[in-house]
């Protein structure tokens, strides 16, 4: 514990100082005492000058385990003039460091790892010289990793990468600057690269557990990831893992939000692949359900599947009283949607490319289940990307749409209801459905156990 301790002492020192010169060139005003002080005013004072460029700050005044006041000075969005307040979410920048450092030490304490084990020993497929540094190399930027490059670190803010396995890539066959312990270079790419490690060791993702190691004791429960597409991970208990997605980002026609990829840039599907697919992979023993909101196949409208009054009578669609025939003239919305007039329906063009990404993400291990909603029905299928699938989208009473049995069809009910997914201690996994009536009682309709078999 000593030797880890002293890898957190520069950065420690370094918080000190920066304080002192802080104090040193901006003093309180001669002989006043605190009460007569306009604390806020003279925050305002000392940090204006220092913003230059930038459009605003939040700052904190504490003492001891007391918070004293906290505000902002300062923009948080230029164009809507929103003000920074005490409670505005920044990015954390190198702030992480010392959290992750934290972490480490902690796993270390605990007999969870060796400070001085070699990255390659840990991330078994991380080959060539970054792997030759230890954890205390990174940790005390003494592994000789580069730093960022000219324009790049502005490149690299403004992207995202949804694990830290995806970030090491921009790097990790870099060759060394220097050899690991020879001297000291900062480079953020050493915690980049200590994050993927602490996330394999621990078998789950990096936030949860710099969450249950540091903030969480700490009561810093207001810092989260950034939001994307996904994959979030949330592994329960020792036996599943969910994996969740948001299937919308990939239809969706306007601009995207900003981050949430696996490959770093914005917007790149291709980036989100390889992180269900580590998702995947790093799953272990356990089973894994991916959950997102458009299915993967159905007997319902978005699949195609219409009835004869979506034809005769398609008013009714949008009014339910409206039984206004139009014979012909109906049949021209269902037959649009059957040949990709919207992308919400399997036959759009941004679906296919959504299946088809999935299904490239699935190729290596196919998970146990692919859950949707969508359609206002209840299906259970025979998969084909993944092993199961359920269509679970009828959980508002009387409010449903038809649905017809498909290829692979085990199950289909156009009632209100949900499925449910039992796993056992052995292993075992149970599927079933329950019907709900309008008092909200439920019966079991259909059960099956399911094939948990892993692999491709």
């Amino acid at each position: 514990m000593r030797r880890s301790a002293e890898i957190l002492g520069a950065g420690v020192l370094a918080l000190v100082v920066s304080l002192s010169c802080l104090g040193d060139t901006y003093p309180l005003p001669e002989g006043a005492a605190d009460e007569e002080i306009d604390a806020p005013s003279v925050i305002r004072e000392v940090l204006e000058p220092l913003l230059g460029d930038y459009p605003g700050i939040a700052y904190a005044v504490g003492r001891g385990d007391s918070l004293l006041f906290a505000g902002g000075i300062g923009l948080a969005d230029l164009a809507k003039d929103v003000p920074i307040t005490a409670t505005t979410r920044f990015r954390l920048y190198s702030v992480i460091k010392p959290i992750t450092a934290t972490a480490l030490l902690a796993m270390a304490d605990s007999g969870r790892l060796e400070v001085e084990t070699r990255v390659d020993r840990i991330l078994t497929g991380r080959s060539g010289s970054v792997g030759t540094v230890s954890l205390r190399h990174l940790a005390g930027h003494l592994s000789g990793i580069r730093d960022y490059r000219d324009g790049e670190w502005m490149e690299v803010s403004r992207s995202h990468c949804e694990t830290p396995d995806d970030a090491v890539r921009r790097f990790g066959s870099d060759p060394l600057e220097s050899r690991p312990g020879e001297r000291y270079s900062y480079s953020s790419f050493n915690y980049v690269l200590l994050s993927a490690v602490i996330q394999r060791v621990a078998g789950e993702p990096f936030d949860r557990v710099l969450d249950s190691l540091v903030l969480e004791p700490a009561g810093a429960t207001g810092i989260r990831p950034e939001a994307g597409p996904g994959p979030a991970v949330v592994d329960v208990g020792t036996r599943l893992r969910l994996v969740l997605i948001d299937t919308q980002w990939w239809l969706h026609g306007g601009p995207r939000p900003e981050g949430g990829n696996g490959g770093c840039v914005p917007g790149s599907p291709s980036g989100v692949v390889d992180s269900l697919r580590g998702a995947l992979r790093d799953a272990g023993a356990r089973h894994v359900a991916v959950l997102g909101h458009h299915p993967l196949a159905t007997g319902g409208p978005h699949g195609g599947h219409f009835t004869w009054r979506d034809h005769l009578f398609p008013l009714t669609e949008v009014v339910p009283w409206l039984w206004l025939p139009l014979p012909v003239i109906g049949s021209a919305y269902p037959l649009a949607r059957q040949n990709g007039w919207s992308d919400q329906d399997l036959s759009g063009r941004r679906n296919k490319a959504l299946r088809d990404s999935l299904t490239a993400a699935f190729a290596d291990r196919r998970p146990l289940v692919y859950a949707a909603g969508h359609e206002h029905a209840l299906q259970v299928l025979d998969g084909g990307a993944a092993r199961h699938l359920i269509v679970s989208g009828a959980g508002r009473f009387a409010h449903t749409s038809p649905v017809t049995a498909v290829a692979g069809t085990r199950f289909a009910a156009s009632v209100g209801g949900f499925a449910r997914l039992d796993v056992l201690t052995d292993g075992r996994v149970r599927l079933s459905v329950v019907l709900a009536d309008a008092t909200g009682r439920g019966e079991e309709r259909f059960a099956m156990w399911l094939d948990t078999r892993t692999g491709p």
